[in-house]
């Protein structure tokens, strides 16, 4: 079952250093229940060969053909995590060559039927002993651990989960509560309930016990796609944008940004979320990305959508059937295929509630025909947050042009989109606006062309340039004035005025891209 710690001990080995020395290239994919065959291969190939340019471009068959001569070539050692059906292993199986090669495949699966005894490691639950620290606590404090790690079942993730909510607690009569609450929640569900359903209710009650500040960061991770990982940076931004972070929490010279990151450090305390630390660590960035396990991830779901909090579209499930958005604050619409038109929204929906907007495609591998187009934001004239990621746009600008009508806009990201090759002035014009996105996809050289009007916007604290930004009247971009900027990435001085740098007081981070 899920929370047993399959994915925990497999990232283990992975990063292990000896075994990193062993093979010379590796890849991990998450599998899960989209299965999509075309997506695995291209993402392990883009691990294993990451020069190779043409695997976005390749058909199935020529990417099963490439993986296996690439394993042929080189030892790798390659994590397909979360596999659930013994079908969708019988398609990849032909990609991976069988005989004299020097290469590891490692699965994780619910599954005991996707590989033969002789090969398959079975996880048990923890033992009483394991499920409890001792060492770590009091003895006055272990008689009642004991009963609260078997109310868990021995599961690792509730284990964690509930140690998590009693970290910061040290007294007898707090962890008594705690065990209370256990015990009236679960016989609040019924008696008799099976195993997964009682490790839901454990999780459930660590929600509920979650302070009221930390509720909605979580839940604001439901918006991303299954197993993804999270770039922090990108989720303090979100948080951010959406008012989550108070500035009444702000300790003596804190922004709001080290705010946001003790936050997720509190959500990752609590074991609601797992953090990755990158390979050099410093004062100003702990973590790398977040991910939430795949029954936690189910748990956000639930809550944000009976909370009122979120609504969560598949584009591919819904396109024939559309599901009523009215009086919904944040929708998160995920495709990969298929033409999206804002006439999939109903003419006589309320969308003026809406706050936040996210249309993502998974990545730009994906990209196809189909394309983006909205041509009336009258219906979202309220909205902060406005992503269009990884998308094709039909007219770009004419769709920028609607979005500089949206003057409560806070956060606007066009990352890694087609079709947008000239800024209109509107957008300059948005006067609460503090983060944009501009990095778009460049890979067919396009430029994007902007007016030279970014150092007019006072509110701006984080941009994003592509390399591929310049000025529309032939001059270098001017950033003086923007005295609340603190991240500035893909600053380019071909088309960027170096002089205007050091003018940048509050500029914590620089990011400085390759001038030709």
């Amino acid at each position: 079952m899920g929370g047993l710690g399959k994915t925990t001990l497999a990232r283990k080995i992975y990063q292990n250093k000896e075994v990193q020395r062993t093979f010379i290239a590796r890849a991990w994919v998450c599998v899960s229940q989209q299965f999509n065959v075309k997506s695995v291969l291209q993402q392990i190939l883009e691990q294993l060969v990451p020069d190779e340019k043409q695997i976005a471009n390749m058909e199935q068959r020529e990417l099963v053909i490439k993986l296996n001569k690439v394993l042929r070539r080189k030892s790798c050692l390659i994590v397909i995590d979360d596999i659930w059906e013994t079908d969708h292993w019988e398609i990849l199986k032909p990609s991976f060559p069988i005989g004299d090669v020097d290469c590891k495949i490692l699965l994780t699966t619910r599954n005991e039927k996707i590989a033969s005894e002789e090969y398959r490691y079975k996880l048990d639950f923890l033992t009483e002993d394991q499920g409890l620290m001792s060492d770590e606590l009091r003895h006055q404090l272990e008689t009642i651990g004991r009963q609260m790690a078997k109310k868990c079942g021995y599961l690792p993730l509730a284990v964690s989960v509930i140690g998590g909510s009693l970290r910061h607690k040290q007294t007898l009569s707090e962890w008594e509560k705690v065990n209370e609450n256990i015990d009236v929640y679960l016989k609040q569900q019924g008696e008799g309930v099976g195993e997964n359903k009682r490790v839901r209710q454990v999780l459930d009650l660590s929600y509920n016990a979650l302070p009221y500040y930390l509720k909605p960061c979580f839940l604001y991770l439901g918006c991303f796609p299954e197993d993804q990982e999270i770039y922090a940076e990108d989720l303090y931004l979100l948080w951010m944008a959406e008012g989550m972070i108070s500035s009444e929490d702000k300790g003596n010279r804190e922004t709001l940004r080290d705010v946001a990151e003790r936050y997720l450090s509190e959500l990752a305390f609590r074991c609601m979320v797992q953090v990755k630390v990158p390979e050099c660590p410093s004062a100003y960035r702990k973590f790398e990305s977040c991910r939430l396990h795949d029954l936690m991830r189910d748990l956000c779901l639930s809550k944000a959508e009976e909370e009122g909090f979120l609504k969560v579209i598949d584009f591919e499930e819904a396109k024939h059937n559309f599901p009523p958005i009215s009086n919904i604050p944040r929708l998160a619409i995920r495709m990969n295929e298929g033409c999206f038109h804002d006439s999939n929204f109903n003419e006589r929906e309320k969308l003026k509630h809406m706050r936040s907007l996210l249309i993502l495609r998974l990545s730009i591998m994906f990209f196809t025909k189909d394309r983006v187009t909205i041509s009336n934001f009258n219906k979202f004239k309220f909205l902060r947050i406005l992503i269009l990621e990884f998308c094709i746009f039909e007219d770009g600008r004419s769709l920028l042009s609607e979005v500089g009508k949206l003057l409560h806009l806070r956060y606007l990201s066009l990352y890694g989109s087609r079709g947008v090759e000239e800024l209109p002035v509107s957008i300059f014009n948005l006067p609460y606006l503090h983060t944009l996105n501009l990095d778009i996809d460049a890979s067919d050289d396009t430029t994007l062309k902007l007016p030279n009007m970014i150092c007019k916007m006072k509110r701006l604290r984080h941009l994003f340039l592509g390399h591929n930004c310049e000025s529309m009247d032939g001059e270098k971009l001017r950033l003086d004035g923007l005295n609340e900027l603190e991240t500035l990435e893909g600053f380019n001085s071909k088309h960027a005025c170096a002089a205007d740098i050091p003018k940048l007081t509050n500029l914590r981070k620089l990011e400085i891209g390759w001038a030709e």
